[in-house]
């Protein structure tokens, strides 16, 4: 399996061909994605199933994260 999803697999995933869709549909969905200099985007498997959460959330605000 590749690490990389193709451009279908993103098309599949954003349900969306225009790239700058996309782009907006991953970032609303906090799917971390690498704009490439030809303007493509590469999007990791990873980040598909392990999307960015916020490092405090309302339950943890209280954790010193920096003393960690």
């Amino acid at each position: 399996m590749n690490d990389f999803l193709s451009v279908q697999e993103i098309e599949e995933l954003t349900g969306a061909k225009q790239v700058s869709k996309q782009k907006e549909i991953l970032t609303k969905n906090r799917i971390y994605f690498v704009e490439r200099t030809d303007g493509k985007i590469k999007v990791c498997w990873h980040h598909v199933h392990n999307p960015m959460v916020d490092k405090q959330s309302g339950t943890d605000s209280l954790i010193n994260w920096e003393a960690a």
